[in-house]
Formats: C-alpha cells, sequence, structure tokens
C-alpha cells in the first residue's frame, strides 16, 4: 500500500500528521465518508462556499505538496 513519505513537508497543526501515514486506500475512504456527513457538509463544504480566497490558496499550497512528494518519492526510489 501506499502512503505519503515522511520527508515530503510538514502539516499544520501537528493532528494532520496522521494523514502522511494513514494507507492512502483507507485515507480516500476515510474523507468520503467525513465529506458526506452532514458535519462535512455543515462544516467543510459551507466554510468553502464562504471562503473562496483561502480555498484557491490551499489549492495551490496542496498541488505544491504533491509536487514535493512526487519528487521526494523519485528519490527514495
Amino acid at each position: 500500500m501506499r502512503i505519503l513519505i515522511y520527508g515530503a513537508g510538514r502539516l499544520s497543526p501537528c493532528k494532520m500528521n496522521i494523514f502522511r501515514f494513514l494507507p492512502l486506500p483507507i485515507m480516500t475512504i476515510m474523507l468520503a465518508v467525513t465529506f458526506k456527513s452532514s458535519f462535512g457538509d455543515k462544516f467543510m463544504y459551507q466554510h468553502a462556499r464562504k471562503a473562496p480566497d483561502e480555498m484557491r490558496e490551499l489549492h495551490k499550497q496542496f498541488y505544491a505538496y504533491m509536487k514535493k512528494l512526487k519528487e521526494a518519492r523519485y528519490e527514495i526510489l
């Protein structure tokens, strides 16, 4: 199973670092269930709709993180 690589960066808050160690299939299921829940609708979706600038910044940071992750993966191989 694939997991996020340790040397690819840091996440904040610290409790988010669990995403670096969860196998990707488990993380996918967990996030799908969360986003389909009333919690996901109330706190994630509604917040995203009301904060487009923050979502654009998160989008930019996420893809930069994924690029760094990909580069770190090739260094290990």
